[in-house]
C-alpha cells in the first residue's frame, strides 16, 4: 500500500512595521516611505499620513505631530 501525502502552500508577506513619520506604500511593496512635505503620521504602522490643517504645512518630509505643522505665511 502507497501513502501519499499533500502538502499546502501558503504565501506569506513580511513587513516591517513603519516607524512614525512614515507609512507602508502599499504602491511600492510596502516599502517605508516618509510621510510628505504637509502631512504627518503619529503612529507606528500607519498605511498613510494625515494632512496637516488647511493653511499649514511641514518643514520637511517625515513629520511625527500635528504640531510639526505650522501656518504657512504670506
Amino acid at each position: 500500500m502507497q501513502e501519499s501525502c499533500c502538502f499546502t502552500t501558503f504565501n506569506i508577506v513580511l513587513f516591517s512595521v513603519c516607524a512614525a513619520g512614515k507609512y507602508a506604500d502599499a504602491n511600492n511593496n510596502n516599502q517605508c516611505t516618509d510621510c510628505a512635505v504637509g502631512t504627518y503620521s503619529t503612529t507606528a504602522g500607519a498605511t498613510t499620513c494625515t494632512n496637516c490643517p488647511a493653511g499649514s504645512t511641514t518643514s520637511a518630509v517625515g513629520k511625527t505631530a500635528s504640531t510639526d505643522c505650522s501656518k504657512l505665511t504670506k
